[in-house]
C-alpha cells in the first residue's frame, strides 16, 4: 500500500531562472490522491491497472504513469517491455546491491491519437525523448526511493 502525498507540478520556465530554473507551477494534480489506483504486479512487472471511470483523461494518464515506475527488474538486461510509455527498448542496470537504473529508448506509443504532422515536412517537427529511472531498493527488493527523469528535446525541421 503506497499514498501519493503533497504532489507538485514544476516547470521549467525561461523567466524562472532558480531553483534551477525550475518553478512550482499551479494544477490540479493536488486532487489526484481523492481516487484510488490499484495496481496487480506480479515479480516487478504491471499487469493491470484499475481506477475509477470518471478520472478524467489527464488523471489516467498520470497515474498510470506512477504505475509504470513500479515495473522494474533486478537484473542486469535488454529487454523490450509494455508500460505507460507504449512498447520500449529498455536497458537494466545494476549501480550497486541495492541500486537499479532503468533506460528507456525507442518507445512506441500505443493508444494514442496518431501524431498531428505540418502538411509540409520542413516545417516538421522532430522530438527526441529520455526515460531514466534509477530505484533504490529495500532488502526484500521493493522499492524505497524511485527518482524518475523524463526529457523532451523538440527541434524544429528546417532549423534546429
Amino acid at each position: 500500500f503506497s499514498q501519493l502525498l503533497q504532489p507538485q507540478l514544476w516547470i521549467k520556465s525561461r523567466r524562472a531562472p532558480e531553483p534551477k530554473g525550475f518553478v512550482e507551477h499551479s494544477s490540479r494534480i493536488d486532487i489526484l490522491s481523492q481516487k484510488p489506483l490499484f495496481i496487480l504486479w506480479k515479480n516487478g512487472e504491471v499487469i493491470s491497472v484499475f481506477m475509477d471511470p470518471s478520472e478524467t483523461v489527464s488523471s489516467a494518464n498520470f497515474k498510470r504513469g506512477l504505475a509504470s515506475l513500479l515495473q522494474y527488474r533486478v537484473f542486469d538486461s535488454d529487454v523490450w517491455e509494455r508500460d505507460a510509455s507504449g512498447f520500449c527498448n529498455v536497458t537494466y542496470h545494476s549501480l550497486g546491491p541495492k541500486t537499479i537504473k532503468k533506460e528507456k529508448i525507442h518507445c512506441e506509443k500505443n493508444g494514442l491519437p496518431p501524431v498531428k504532422r505540418h502538411p509540409n515536412p520542413l516545417f516538421g517537427v522532430k522530438v527526441a525523448g529520455s526515460h531514466v529511472s534509477t530505484y533504490e531498493l529495500t532488502q526484500e527488493l521493493v522499492p524505497k526511493i524511485v527518482v524518475e527523469e523524463e526529457r523532451h528535446k523538440m527541434t524544429l525541421t528546417a532549423r534546429p
